[in-house]
């Protein structure tokens, strides 16, 4: 079989390990791949404790923050120091995908034009929820991308109803060429795959699990009313809180509000961020149900992780995993309080049975599987 050439373009390669997870699955199917990565001064260190991909070439640009209000010169900034160092033989590469429709997008849009590689976009919330939001002189420019994009992925069914909706005009041609292909959790959550759980007895305290940052956008003060309100009808109730606050004033000032918030509530249990994924499987499987109300959200690996631990996991509706059909046993989107009840209700009743339909499910989203789709349908 001819080897595949690909080009990825990442500007977020610091704040995650998903793409070197996802880079390395692909190198098992045998795809020649260079990474483009691009950041801001000072991130070297993270990027040399990051670049260990064996046959994988990752090129790492700083780019001044400026440039992150205008993606178009930003693209070209780019190409035109790649082109001086002669680091890439663009005319090589049989494909070009970017995992951004705004920042990484523009890249592969300005080689599109010049060298005529074809390429793939991936559009996320970050993409309709700012830049596409707030930098209104790109609009048209952003819209150009979504044109001759080859391929579209979206990451969730519900992640596409928000592109169709966002691209008014566009949504016919996006349908036509939109792939939804989610993301893959870590092996070590398949590797420590629990057996179901048991039923749970009325008596017994049913256990929450909130993991993700203290932020505005993850509304923890409606989940917290909504465990409250369910202790003050008698049941019997526990809620440990993972995370931490994120930079920013704004964030700073939420984080404090929150930990006054907590403060008197016996039932609820904050043991900040974790970032040891043994301590996370840990705290997984001590509880029952995973909840996460957030405003926005692309996707949601916790979710999975969650599910592949053999709970349950509530999420609101329109919002993340939203729309995958083999997750409807599982996974409740909700959007009030006697939703949410309904939800915790059948969770409870059935709780055996939900906790072995979740890990089974969760097997659909391992990288193995997710580099398949890669491989056979974008490339």
């Amino acid at each position: 079989m001819e080897t595949k050439k690909v080009l990825h373009v990442v500007n977020n390669f610091f704040g995650t390990y998903l793409y070197s997870e996802l880079f390395s699955a692909l190198a098992k199917k045998k795809v020649d791949q260079t990474v483009i990565v691009f950041s801001r001064k000072g991130q070297e260190t993270k990027f040399e404790n990051r670049s260990e991909l064996p046959g994988i070439k990752i090129i790492n640009i700083n780019i001044k923050r400026v440039y992150r209000f205008h993606s178009k010169l930003q693209a070209k900034k780019i190409i035109r120091v790649l082109e001086m160092n002669k680091s890439i033989n663009f005319k090589s590469f049989d494909k070009v995908i970017a995992h951004t429709l705004c920042a990484n997008g523009s890249v592969a849009f300005e080689l599109f034009k010049k060298y005529h590689i074809p390429f793939v976009v991936a559009i996320r919330n970050s993409d309709i929820n700012f830049a596409y939001k707030y930098f209104y002189y790109l609009r048209k420019y952003y819209n150009r991308i979504v044109k001759n994009a080859e391929k579209i992925v979206c990451l969730s069914p519900a992640s596409e109803a928000r592109v169709k909706d966002s691209f008014i005009g566009l949504s016919r041609l996006i349908v036509n060429k939109t792939y939804i292909i989610p993301n893959g959790i870590n092996k070590v959550f398949f590797d420590n795959t629990p057996l179901p759980k048991s039923k749970i007895a009325n008596d017994k305290t049913f256990k929450f699990i909130f993991i993700g940052d203290i932020t505005f956008n993850k509304q923890i003060f409606k989940l917290i009313h909504y465990v409250s309100k369910l202790k003050s009808e008698g049941v019997k109730t526990h809620l440990d809180i993972v995370g931490r606050k994120r930079r920013g004033m704004k964030n700073y000032i939420y984080y404090q509000l929150f930990l006054k918030h907590i403060k008197d509530r016996l039932f609820i249990e904050y043991h900040g961020f974790l970032n040891d994924k043994e301590k996370i499987l840990q705290k997984l499987n001590e509880n029952h149900c995973f909840i996460m109300l957030s405003r926005y959200e692309t996707f949601g690996l916790v979710y999975i992780e969650a599910l592949s631990q053999g709970l349950p996991v509530i999420y609101s509706k329109g919002q993340g995993i939203d729309g995958f059909e083999s997750l409807k046993s599982v996974a409740y989107g909700i959007k009030s309080y006697e939703e949410f009840k309904k939800a915790f209700i059948e969770i409870r009743k059935q709780f055996n049975l939900k906790s072995e339909e979740a890990i089974k499910v969760a097997n659909e989203f391992s990288w193995t599987r997710i580099s398949e789709i890669y491989s056979n349908v974008l490339l």
